[in-house]
Parts: structure tokens; sequence; C-alpha cells
């Protein structure tokens, strides 16, 4: 029986997915023309869900691969190869960043600033790996809500050009984790809510507009002297599955993961026994990967 162990509150783990050839840059300027010749003005809610494709793109542009040399790579028992794909993932992630500044415009917002150097899950090249596969994983889930949203067709063909690649570097960085690439037959999506929640730990306070606001916390306080009954929520594999939390002291919650649930799953604590969403949602979410 695998077991989750919950005090107070959640703290966040890692992700999941295949090799894309490199494209040559005058092909990736084509297509950013292409993109903004086809794209019409953009409504309010579709310029705020471009806005955060271009601060998510921000957060994962791989700056941190500066700090780590080949050597460090090596050190963390991975093939020097492996350095060389990440260097070819920031490549497309600045690319992806200048697809959604040309497409927006004048209508850009100044992207969250990021500050991944105290955090543990960059303080070494294996940290780096890992944290590199579940932020990138946390985009494609957020993607999917993104496509869904968006009202102008021709966004949201940028939109899945993305997100397809992005499913791509996912895949390859499950890989270098001796992950399997494609753990289950659907993917899970996030709300923006949850997904900035996630990367709430690498964003410096202050420093997002407006359009991008955290409305979770990875930790909850709970009352003194509460009845309330907590439920966890695991997202997995397009579908939700809820179980009660027990509780064990003040603060102290433990919770059985249903043994069915393969690969990413968000892990979220709620109010509801059948019905999340962001209004019930207490804390959350948690990245798992389970394996068999």
């Amino acid at each position: 029986m695998r077991t989750v162990g919950i005090v107070s509150g959640l703290m966040a783990a890692a992700l999941a997915t295949v090799w894309f050839p490199v494209e040559a840059a005058a092909t990736n300027e084509h297509m950013i023309r292409h993109i903004k010749k086809r794209a019409l003005t953009p409504t309010a809610t579709d310029i705020e869900i471009l806005n955060f494709g271009l601060t998510f793109q921000v957060g994962v542009s791989f700056d941190g691969l500066k700090r780590f040399s080949a050597e460090d790579f090596a050190k963390a028992g991975l093939d020097k190869r492996v350095r060389q794909r990440f260097q070819q993932i920031a490549k497309e992630e600045k690319i992806h960043i200048l697809a959604f500044e040309g497409i927006l415009g004048d209508d850009a917002v100044s992207p969250c600033q990021y500050n991944f150097s105290t955090s543990i899950r960059m303080s070494t090249a294996a940290w780096f790996a890992r944290s590199a596969e579940f932020i990138e994983g946390i985009g494609v889930a957020a993607y999917q809500t993104a496509i869904r949203e968006l009202s102008n067709e021709r966004f949201t063909y940028a939109y899945s050009a993305i997100m397809a690649v992005e499913a791509r570097h996912t895949s390859y960085l499950s890989e270098v984790q001796n992950q399997s690439d494609f753990p289950v037959s659907f993917e899970t999506a996030l709300t923006y809510s949850q997904a900035y929640t996630v990367l709430a730990e690498f964003i410096v306070p202050g420093t997002c507009a407006s359009q991008t606001k955290t409305t979770m916390g990875l930790n909850f306080k709970e009352p003194a002297g509460s009845s309330q009954k907590y439920y966890a929520a695991f997202l997995c594999a397009g579908t939700t599955t809820y179980e009660p939390m027990k509780r064990l002291s003040a603060g102290s919650y433990r919770v059985n993961i249903p043994t069915s649930l393969k690969g990413v799953i968000y892990i979220m604590v709620t109010t509801s026994s059948n019905n999340l969403k962001d209004s019930n949602t207490v804390a959350g979410p948690l990245v798992s990967v389970e394996t068999d």
C-alpha cells in the first residue's frame, strides 16, 4: 500500500516523454511570422491566456543550465548527450517566448520573475534534471486548459503547436529519469491556479502581473478545533479519484494512493468528496510519479 503523509500542507516533486529534431533558424522565424500574420485581435480572455503562456515559458527557459557544466552532469551520472539535449530544449523554449511576444505585441505583460538559485531543486545537475521534467510536465498540463478556453482558432493552433513540442520535451526528460515516456493513455489538465501554485516556490514574490495570480497554496493551516473532513483528489490520466484523508493528529493527515494510478499524479487537498474546484481546494497540488 502506498501512503502519502501530509503535515498541514504539501511539497512539490517530479514528472513524464521523445527526441525531436533541431529546426533551422529560418524555419522558426517563418513560423513566428506565420502565427503573427494569421492572428486576429485577441479578446481579453485570449490575452490573459496568451500571457500565461508567455510567463510560463520564461519560467522554463532553462537559464539554470548555465550553472551546470558537462562535468557536473557527468558527476550526476548523466550522459554528455543529456546536457546537449537540454541545450536544444532551451533554444526551443526561447523560440516559444518569441512566438508569444510576437502574437501579443503591446498586450504582453511583464512575465513573472523566477529565482532558481536558492531552491534545492536546482542545487545540483541531478536535481536540475529532475526539476526540468517536473516543470515541463506542468506546462503540458496547463496548456491543455488554455487550448480549451481560447476563442480564436488561430491562437489555438499556435498553442497546440507549442504544446506538442513541450510534450516531447517532457517525454525525453522522463526517459532521462529512467521513467516511462508514456505511462498513461491520457494527459491530465491543470487550471492556471494549480499550475502557478506548483511553480510558486520559484517565483519572486510580487513580480507577477495581475493576470497571473496564484489563488491556492502548498500549505494550509487547520482552524483550532475544526471538524472539517478533507479529501485527497488524485488527478491522473485525465480523471480525478477521491480518497478520504485520515487525521493522525492536529495538522497531520494520511491518505492511501489508489494502487490503480500510474505515471504523473497531481494530489490536491479538498473539502469536497466528488467535485474538485479552486473554491474548495485548501492545498496542492503535490506532484508524484508512480511506477510499476
